[in-house]
């Protein structure tokens, strides 16, 4: 929690989408390097602490960018949408995690799970910036 206050204090000198961006990225990083602790357990607490720095990068400022779209009288019908596609997420990859672990475990390679992971998160970021080129930079909104 004390590297929260930090980490965050760090991250708002930045605009909202590069700060979550760069979240991302770290995140992704924590992934391949959780991946690379098949060969040398040493790895695992530098997968931990990069996803964990990556997630108190992200997660505040998304949402920090969706109450600053979102009409003024509406932001917590923004946000609640966001906590929305956050529990499908949660409730859906235990799905396809789950199948996809069984999967990379049936050819002796659970590891893959974590680099899988890490393509995703690339994926996101990949649309998150097409959303951004395309749609432009947000301002907040006045109201």
């Amino acid at each position: 929690m004390i590297f929260q206050i930090f980490v965050s204090r760090i991250a708002e000198k930045f605009k909202a989408m590069p700060a979550f961006q760069a979240g991302l990225f770290m995140a992704t990083i924590g992934y391949v390097l959780l991946g690379t602790a098949r060969i040398s357990s040493g790895w695992v607490f530098l997968g931990i602490l990069f996803f964990a720095l990556g997630e108190m990068t992200a997660s505040p400022r998304i949402q920090e960018y969706i109450t600053w779209i979102a009409p003024k009288e509406k932001a917590g019908l923004y946000m609640g949408s966001n906590f929305l596609a956050i529990g499908l997420g949660g409730a859906l990859s235990g799905v396809t995690y789950t199948s996809l672990y069984g999967y990379f475990n049936a050819i002796n390679r659970p590891d893959y799970i974590w680099y899988t992971m890490a393509a995703h998160t690339l994926l996101a970021m990949l649309v998150f910036w097409i959303f951004t080129r395309v749609m432009g930079e947000f301002k907040e909104l006045d109201e």
